[in-house]
């Protein structure tokens, strides 16, 4: 991806730097974050980068033009102006509640907050930093720590908005990220605001997502940041990328063109790191699966580490994958785009005797509940007639079974014997697989199993 930039980038060129809550001393960072609000002001944040690009001038210049925004005091003592006395702490608790994890005493940080200001006529960040200068004793250390936490999360949750701002300005396109535990984002919830509710933070012990209000942000803007901004999901399935002959796996990217949209276009994530003058063509596993000329590269399609994807989705516990990979094989099977002889390729990925087959390799990696999902999908093979009782013996019998774990095995075994409860083989071939499996094994050990 070419020309990537981030505010956290250009912060960092200007000595502006992130810290955990009690990464540092509560008194240092509120020092450091009043001089980061000063030499925004005085326009000599830039003398601490080195060699700075022009972009980042402006950054700087452009934090000193809204420096109100970065400092918290200056935003609470707007907030209080506008409310009645009696609404005042309960004002600053949601305040407080928003900026802070939940390690903070809400209520205790908010009188806190309201004093320095009533009482001590604190306006900005500076004023609060040369009161604590004289009195710092006079606050516990745990009430320290989350008044720097509250001081150092305001300031980035305004910066990254600014930063929308500026990049939108200078013609930059903006993409957000727009996953949070393997799931989209939901917009309707961003745009609630939990933290205005007595006691509440949106993810219990977290404080509210920086990423929710840059969202916010933009929502309040559609014209200004119309055409603008964009979103990106990174999905947990796959395409097929093919490039002429070569062809490999990727993990798919979907974009959206607005904050707004549900219309998600797919690109595979290495397209990005491609020349624009590759003609590249990429295809879901399903549709894959189900196009004769592109199942002929996908039996010997590989991901970026040489594995076969079904191998890789399997040896991964990727098992509903597996079973989902399988399932269309059988589609493709009963349309004919593949044969019984490409059925099986996909299934046993054994090249020679010094090779392991998939079930060979499951049952050195995988649990006993995924072998046996897995040999009830090649049942189903066998059953569905799209592999016969030769195939299936293959893909049953395991070379050197007796150095897999008993209890692999023993589920291998059980599998074997319900095909045999289910009528799916005969006692003739159920003794077939079993002679298959155990033949190498001496006497004892056979006797033993």
């Amino acid at each position: 991806m070419n020309n990537v930039a981030s505010i956290a980038r250009f912060n960092k060129q200007l000595g502006i730097v992130h810290y955990r809550r009690g990464e540092q001393e509560p008194g240092y960072l509120i020092s450091e974050f009043a001089e980061h609000i000063e030499k925004a002001i005085d326009n000599t944040l830039i003398e601490r980068a080195n060699e700075p690009a022009p972009i980042v001038k402006e950054w700087a210049r452009y934090l000193g033009r809204n420096k109100d925004r970065l400092d918290a005091f200056f935003r609470l003592n707007k907030l209080l102006s506008r409310v009645p006395e009696q609404e005042r702490l309960a004002l600053a608790e949601q305040f407080v509640r928003k900026n802070t994890s939940g390690c903070c005493d809400s209520k205790s940080l908010a009188k806190c907050l309201v004093n320095l200001i009533d009482d001590f006529e604190c306006k900005t960040l500076r004023d609060v930093d040369a009161v604590l200068e004289k009195s710092r004793s006079s606050i516990r250390d745990s009430l320290q720590e989350d008044l720097a936490e509250l001081v150092v999360k305001h300031f980035f949750r305004n910066s990254s908005k600014l930063g929308l701002t500026f990049f939108a300005e200078h013609g930059a396109s903006i993409i957000f990220g727009w996953d949070n535990d393997g799931r989209k984002l939901d917009i309707d919830a961003i745009q609630d605001k939990p933290w205005k509710k007595e006691g509440e933070r949106r993810f219990g012990a977290m404080y509210e997502p920086i990423t929710y209000s840059e969202v916010r942000s933009i929502l309040r803007a559609p014209e200004f940041f119309a055409n603008k901004v964009s979103k990106i999901s990174f999905e947990r399935e796959a395409a097929l990328v093919l490039d002429g002959s070569d062809y490999h796996y990727s993990g798919v990217a979907k974009l959206a063109g607005s904050l707004q949209s549900n219309e998600w276009v797919a690109i595979p994530r290495e397209m990005d790191f491609v020349g624009s003058d590759k003609n590249l063509k990429f295809y879901s596993i399903n549709d894959a699966l189900r196009s004769p000329d592109i199942l002929r590269k996908l039996v010997k399609g590989k991901n970026k580490c040489g594995v076969p994807l079904l191998t890789a989705v399997l040896l991964e516990g990727r098992i509903e994958v597996a079973k989902a990979f399988i399932e269309e094989m059988k589609v493709a099977y009963a349309e004919r785009d593949i044969d019984q002889s490409r059925f099986m390729e996909l299934l046993y990925d054994k090249k020679s005797k010094y090779s392991s087959s998939i079930l060979e390799k499951m049952l050195r990696n995988r649990s006993a509940d995924e072998i046996k999902v897995f040999v009830k999908e090649i049942k189903k093979a066998f059953k569905e007639r799209c592999i016969n009782f030769d195939q299936f013996r293959k893909l049953m019998t395991v070379d050197y079974l007796e150095s897999h774990p008993i209890e692999l095995v023993d589920a291998l075994i059980h599998e074997m014997k319900a095909a045999c409860d289910e009528k799916l083989i005969d006692k003739a071939q159920f003794a077939e697989l079993m002679e298959a499996n155990f033949a190498t094994l001496s006497g004892s050990e056979r006797a033993v199993n």
